[in-house]
This record gives structure tokens, C-alpha cells and sequence, in this order.
């Protein structure tokens, strides 16, 4: 028997009133800030999560949103929060400590606030430990079910996001942005909406690893410009996106596929011509394990590479043309003679400590 159209809608409603997302009902912040400076050197973090500091045997993230954003530092012992002048002056500390451009890294669907900070510090140690690395961390829910509640929750950070940039602009300093899956939306908000009367859009590059991102818009957005140089890492093999293009109807920017589910997509490189400098790593042939979906940073090659990309060092050692003059793919067996390479075993294995890294290059 078939519902009577409004007594169906009402049905669905109901159904999903009993899915929606739970507010805190106990105040989860009190006695979160710790006195004093944060530790010297600490992997700096800016978070959207409402941190759970009730518990007295440590700090918890929660996968609420918090009313503000909270300054964090990534401790042995979990997440610590301090005040933001606290923050801001180990910020600086380290841009002078530093000379090189930092790195701002925004994660993707499914990484709860640890997932993120350990990916924050392996890209540390792939670019050998020479300049900051801060992580803009969100509520994810850490949950495959929970992708569209997580894509309101990505939109929900950009403006935290924003300011962060500002707070660069002030300094006159870039950001080199990492950004992971759906972190690409944000990171693309942040460079689409960057008002001009801060001054110039303080990002020296941008780089999209495997982003969740719709192929055909991104492709003519390119034809706009995003003000900074672009470098994609993307795949055949990618089992998140090709789930996320079902999901979606359409194909996504890091699949680099030409078909999903028995259709067939004539093109999937409509990249060509793309103004300004803008190149595809192809990550297919490094690919390993189930979903494929971090090679850029699970994988020592592709880890190696974004040392070169990060640093400005020549990346032909571990690529090889194709015949798209964007597009370059790694190689399985790269050259293994400059210091990218050992970097880039160093934050694999960190990650994975039980990859295989050839005996040339195991850290």
C-alpha cells in the first residue's frame, strides 16, 4: 500500500528527526586552558571540536561543534588548549625560529582530532622537521555513516579557517595548505573567498590530496584561477571517492577514473589548459592495501614527493610522463638520491610501522 504523499513526508521526517546530531547537555570546557606558555616546538593545532575536559585523567575531543575555536597543542598525553595570546606568541616563536614557509594541513571525512594531528606530524617529518606544521582540525564524526553530517561540519570550519589566514596576512608570512579529501572544500572556500581588503592571499601553494571535490566544477574553477599554485595527488584506485561519486552522481576531483558502477565517462582529465601552474600526480601505481585514499602520506614515494613539492625541490626524481602534459605518475621503484626520499620513508613509516621501505632508504 502507498503512503499518502504527505503522510510519507512526515514519515521521512520523523525518521531523520531521529538521526539528527545530539547537543552537549554538560559543560564540556570547563578547566580545558592549562596555565602558562605552550610547550616550545609543539605541532600548534586550531580546532572547531568541542574539547570534553571533565574527565581529570585527560581531555577528550568531541564531535560537537564548539561556539568558538579553541588553540590547541598536540602533547604525548592527548590535546592541551591554551589562551590565544599563549598561542599566537608560539606561533611567532616558531615563524622566527623558522625561516622556511610553514604548513597549514586540513584533514578530510572520517579523521577524528588524533587521526589528524598524527598525519599533521608525519608531514612534519616528510619535510624533514624545518618549519612549522599546524593542523585545522573539525568535527569530524569518525564515522563512514555519518559523510553528509561531516560535509556540514567542514562547512562550519572555513570561518575559523579564515581568520587563521588573517592572523598569517598580519605577519606578512604565507602558508603552504595540505589539504585531504574533504578538507579540499574548505581549503578552496579559504582561497575563493579571501576578502581583498586584507591584502593578498597570504598562500604560497596549495595542495589537494585526493579531494572529495566535484571534478567537472573544479575543472572550471581552474579557468578562474585560485590566486596560488596547485599540485592534485589523485588515483584510479581510490575506493573513498569512487564510494563518494556514487554518493554524489557525479565524479570527483582526486578520482581520476573514467567510469564508476558500469558508466562510462569519456574524459576524466578535462584539466587541459588550465591557467596558471597546476599539475596532477597520479598516485595509482604506488597505490597499496584497501581504499588507497592518503598515498600522498601513507606511501614513502608519495610522501617523498611532497617533501619536493613542499620544499621546491625538483619532483622528477620519483615521476614519469604521461600523455597529458598536466598529469605526471609516480613510479614504484623512484631514484632514491636525494634527502626527500629517507623524509619521506621517515613519515610512512611513522604512520605504518610496518611498511616495506627498500633498504637504501629505511630510516
Amino acid at each position: 500500500m502507498r503512503l499518502a504523499r504527505p503522510l510519507s513526508v512526515f514519515v521521512l521526517a520523523m525518521l531523520a528527526g531521529c538521526m539528527l546530531p545530539r547537543p552537549p547537555v554538560a559543560d564540556y570546557t570547563a578547566n580545558c586552558l592549562v596555565p602558562g606558555p605552550p610547550p616550545a616546538g609543539a605541532i600548534l593545532f586550531l580546532t572547531t571540536r568541542l574539547p570534553d575536559c571533565r574527565d581529570p585523567g585527560g581531555t577528550r575531543m568531541s564531535w560537537h561543534r564548539g561556539e568558538q575555536p579553541w588553540h590547541g597543542v598536540w602533547a604525548a598525553n592527548g590535546p592541551q588548549f591554551y589562551r590565544h595570546e599563549q598561542w599566537i606568541t608560539e606561533l611567532d616563536r616558531q615563524l622566527a625560529a623558522y625561516p622556511e614557509t610553514p604548513v597549514l594541513y586540513i584533514h578530510g571525512f572520517n579523521n577524528d582530532n588524533g587521526a589528524a594531528l598524527s598525519r599533521a606530524a608525519a608531514i612534519r617529518l616528510a619535510v624533514g622537521g624545518d618549519r612549522p606544521v599546524i593542523a585545522l582540525t573539525w568535527p569530524s564524526y569518525a564515522s563512514k555513516r555519518k559523510y553528509f553530517w561531516d560535509e556540514a561540519n567542514a562547512e562550519w570550519t572555513v570561518h575559523a579557517g579564515r581568520d587563521l589566514l588573517e592572523q598569517f596576512a598580519k605577519r606578512q608570512t604565507k602558508v603552504i595548505i595540505v589539504a585531504h579529501s574533504m578538507g579540499n572544500r574548505i581549503a578552496l572556500d579559504l582561497l575563493r573567498s579571501w576578502p581583498t581588503d586584507k591584502g593578498p592571499l597570504p598562500v604560497e601553494k596549495l595542495i589537494m590530496a585526493s579531494p572529495d571535490v566535484d571534478r567537472d566544477w573544479f575543472a572550471k574553477e581552474l579557468g578562474r584561477g585560485f590566486g596560488a599554485p596547485i599540485t592534485l595527488y589523485g588515483s584510479t584506485r581510490d575506493q573513498a571517492l569512487s564510494a563518494s561519486w556514487r554518493s554524489h552522481g557525479y565524479a570527483r576531483a582526486g578520482d581520476l577514473s573514467r567510469w564508476v558502477s558500469g558508466h562510462d565517462f569519456a574524459d576524466p582529465f578535462p584539466y587541459r589548459g588550465a591557467t596558471g601552474m597546476f599539475v596532477v600526480v597520479d598516485t595509482s601505481d604506488i597505490a597499496k592495501g584497501i581504499a588507497n585514499h592518503a598515498d600522498f602520506i601513507e606511501s614513502w614515494q608519495g610522501a617523498a614527493d611532497l617533501c619536493r613539492v613542499i620544499t621546491g625541490v625538483d619532483p622528477s626524481l620519483g615521476r614519469s610522463d604521461t600523455d597529458e602534459p598536466q598529469m605526471k605518475r609516480l613510479r614504484r621503484e623512484p631514484e632514491t638520491g636525494d634527502p626527500c626520499t629517507a623524509a619521506g620513508g621517515s613519515a610512512a613509516r611513522y604512520l605504518n610501522p610496518g611498511i616495506e621501505l627498500p633498504n637504501s632508504i629505511s630510516p
